[in-house]
């Protein structure tokens, strides 16, 4: 059999196969074109310099993802986020306040992270903030509570404990009056109190530490008007002499000015008190316990919470990117720039940062007892049933049954709709 052969005298054969190689040798050894990084967009409240740091050292560790860091005002958060879900351009990652998370939640725009984040169940606080039901749609990140301040000149001056805050309801109601009768004009107690009515998360913690309860476990039922409440309830209002209601700036400037001898207050009161009145010596604790047997000391928790959407771009980078955010060291170097947080880590409790504040060990053993505010799609309708029925209370207007059980059937009504 006779094989075909090539065209051509061999030197020509040899020039075409040289300049076959020649063109595909750029072809074949040239770079290829690098691959366009993931671009990540994170929302914060935050202040950034506070943030971006991690964020950084995230991108370091994280080759091929970049993280476009936004900050947003916290007052106009909402808005610029339900303007981005309304066009199906949500961020990847966003830093929700507490009071945001109920409503998107039942919107059911929030990605479930269940899978996700459940080997952190165990490290972190605060997860009430985020979840409904089973269902984890969120990663705690900080969280705050607040403490009763209480000025100890004003104390000794009424012949009450000054080297401590009460450590009792009845206590504090003694030490309240007893400052309002020899405080010269001073009052005893503040609770924030503004137009809306009064401040939620001040006056829950005395219904929480009197054992009462807002609804059942499963918040279908509402126990607004159970006995334990309207007992909380009375106990503040048989203090109406002694107690100042105004906005919550009023009260601290009052605080800081020598003319009220306690006030609830978030922890970044001191650096502000700090700055007011630098002499001013203060001590302050936990929220008081109730009567004994159902009594505790339950302050309020609240936080901020990183979470996606079910129309974000990069789902799986955010999560990666929440994770790393809510780790010890980050969260507390992020905690670490504001006078109101701390890290959700429970690690963190016991950390240098920490043990060297007896402010902040005094808010860790706060959080340790504290409470959410309930995480429902209502809720912001249910807050205002709430502040207004405290406020008719506080300022004398009608009894705690009525007040009660007139709120109760506004309550219950929201609480059904989920």
């Amino acid at each position: 059999m006779r094989r075909a052969r090539l065209g051509g005298s061999r030197s020509t054969r040899l020039v075409a196969l040289g300049l076959a190689l020649f063109a595909w040798l750029p072809m074949g050894c040239a770079p290829r074109a690098a691959k366009a990084p993931r671009t990540v967009t994170f929302w914060v409240t935050e202040p950034l310099d506070g943030v971006s740091p991690s964020v950084r050292r995230f991108e370091a560790g994280t080759p091929g993802v970049v993280v476009e860091l936004i900050r947003m005002p916290a007052a106009s958060m909402a808005d610029s986020l339900a303007v981005a879900l309304a066009s199906n351009h949500p961020p990847d990652l966003c830093q929700l306040h507490d009071g945001q998370v109920g409503p998107l939640m039942a919107a059911g725009v929030l990605s479930d992270w269940s899978a996700g984040v459940a080997d952190r169940r165990a490290d972190l606080r605060g997860w009430e903030l985020c979840m409904q039901g089973d269902a984890i749609l969120g990663l705690p990140w900080l969280v705050r509570t607040r403490l009763l301040f209480m000025d100890p000149a004003l104390a000794a001056r009424a012949r009450v404990e000054a080297t401590r805050t009460p450590t009792s309801l009845a206590a504090l109601r003694t030490a309240a009056l007893a400052m309002a009768r020899h405080g010269h004009g001073a009052k005893g107690l503040g609770i924030a109190l503004d137009d809306s009515g009064a401040s939620v998360a001040s006056v829950l913690p005395f219904l929480w530490s009197e054992g009462g309860q807002l609804a059942n476990a499963t918040r279908d039922t509402s126990w607004l008007a159970s006995a334990n409440n309207r007992a909380a309830l009375e106990g503040l209002q048989s203090m109406r002499p002694a107690l100042a209601l105004a906005p919550q700036a009023e009260l601290e400037r009052a605080f800081g000015e020598g003319r009220l001898g306690m006030v609830i207050a978030a922890p970044g009161f001191a650096s502000r008190l700090a700055a007011q009145a630098p002499t001013r010596r203060v001590v302050f604790g936990g929220m008081p316990m109730g009567a004994p047997g159902t009594g505790r000391s339950a302050g309020w928790l609240g936080g901020e919470v990183l979470a996606s959407f079910t129309g974000s771009r990069h789902k799986e980078d955010a999560l990666k990117l929440a994770r790393f955010l809510a780790s010890p060291a980050e969260a507390e170097a992020v905690a670490r720039a504001g006078d109101d947080v701390l890290p959700a880590t429970i690690a963190s409790d016991t950390s240098a940062w920490v043990r060297a504040s007896p402010l902040r060990s005094a808010v860790v053993a706060q959080l340790a007892n504290a409470r959410a505010l309930p995480v429902h799609g209502q809720w912001p309708a249910m807050e205002r049933v709430l502040a207004r029925a405290f406020a008719d209370v506080l300022e004398g207007r009608r009894s705690p049954t009525d007040a009660l059980a007139s709120a109760d059937t506004l309550f219950a009504a929201r609480l059904r709709q989920r």
